[in-house]
């Protein structure tokens, strides 16, 4: 935005239109410097944030644009041109702080959002496990007394319609067939 609206100033070598148009730059945070280099590549205008430590002019790439990034600051360059003439470069320095501030946001926030999962899960899980092994540990128990006992005519509570219902009633269809193998067989009346 700023190159498209530096084409004018450099049309019409206007410094001081360019000078208010870097000043703009003021309401962008990130920004510290801001330099419109004419089409020799001598400084046309400067922009530097106060308290910003002084830029030195980079080495200017041949390609229309051109970022790189060095720790916490970019560094941008963009060739101005007016339809195919070329009118000048600008370049610009930011540090990231405010990206750097929403990134360690969004990673406390997917900390948290894994430690609420991790935490519900420990919990039904808990939950689920303690309801299985109950049920389960009543079965072994009934079988035991079953199979000490002898009494085969005992059953095993079989309510609902999950795996441990259709075993316990599998294993009461067992123990039918065990008391009475000749009433399958159709010997008793």
């Amino acid at each position: 935005i700023v190159g498209d609206n530096s084409v004018s100033p450099l049309m019409f070598m206007d410094k001081e239109a360019e000078n208010k148009i870097l000043l703009n730059l003021e309401k962008v945070p990130d920004i510290k410097d801001a330099i419109v280099l004419d089409k020799t590549g001598t400084v046309f205008a400067r922009y530097t944030r106060a308290g910003a430590e002084v830029f030195l002019l980079p080495e200017i790439s041949r390609e229309n644009t051109f970022s790189e990034f060095s720790g916490r600051k970019l560094l941008v360059t963009y060739k101005i041109f007016q339809e195919k003439e070329f009118l000048g470069t600008i370049i610009l320095r930011a540090e990231l702080t405010d990206l750097n501030k929403i990134i360690s946001n969004y990673i406390l926030v997917a900390v948290l959002v894994l430690l609420a999962g991790i935490c519900s899960a420990l919990v039904i899980s808990t939950f689920l496990q303690r309801t299985i092994s109950k049920r389960l540990l009543m079965m072994v128990a009934k079988t035991k007394e079953i199979a000490q006992t002898g009494q085969y005519s005992d059953r095993i509570a079989s309510e609902g319609k999950d795996e441990i219902a259709i075993l316990s009633r599998e294993f009461n269809k067992m123990l039918e067939e065990i008391l009475y193998p000749a009433m399958d067989a159709g010997v008793l009346d």
